[in-house]
């Protein structure tokens, strides 16, 4: 019956309404399954098809392929003060309005200026070396994930455990290929 009818079956069938099955006998049975179906393709090739361009500020594709760099970084430790980008490992604890200790913790610390809610303290630790020692005033962020420390003035014992800093990659054709690209022209434009 596929043959007949030029079908191609996708599926295994599914019998009902068999009748009278008899050995050595005929009988009659119904079977439904998937077939290919026939598909007209109608004019496609001349179908124009818009391509969107993006335009991007050089100083934002500039600061993404920093970004990228600095994420491809590895650390190296670092004998000197703290700088700006360097990171550095720390114990430190917060007094909350000279009260007792309220958290004592070790910590890592990205040194970056333009973080919002530890501007102050990331500051402070500006020119500190390893083992120097240091009390900071702090007034806690409103939005601080610890709701009995959020909004609370205090100071903070900061002790620096060690220093690195980041090892960014050159900026070359190596670079753009370790980040997918074939060359550093290629990730400037795309």
């Amino acid at each position: 019956a596929l043959d007949d009818n030029n079908l191609k079956a996708f599926s295994q069938p599914s019998f009902d309404e068999i009748e009278n099955i008899n050995e050595n006998e005929d009988f009659t049975f119904k079977a439904s399954f998937e077939v290919q179906s026939s598909i007209e393709l109608g004019e496609y090739k001349e179908l124009a098809i818009k391509k969107n361009s993006y335009s991007f500020e050089k100083k934002k594709v500039a600061d993404t392929i920093e970004n990228m760099r600095k994420s491809q970084g590895t650390e190296k430790p670092k004998e000197g003060e703290i700088a700006e980008g360097d990171v550095c490992l720390l114990e430190y604890a917060y007094f909350i309005n000279d009260d007792d200790e309220k958290v004592k913790r070790t910590a890592v610390a990205l040194i970056n200026e333009d973080d919002l809610n530890f501007k102050h303290i990331h500051k402070e630790l500006l020119g500190m070396k390893k083992d120097d020692e240091k009390e900071i005033k702090l007034k806690i962020p409103e939005k601080y994930p610890d709701a009995e420390l959020a909004g609370k003035k205090g100071k903070m014992s900061v002790k620096i455990i060690s220093v690195s800093e980041i090892d960014v990659p050159a900026l070359d054709d190596e670079f753009a290929k370790d980040v997918g690209f074939e060359n550093l022209e290629q990730l400037n434009l795309d």
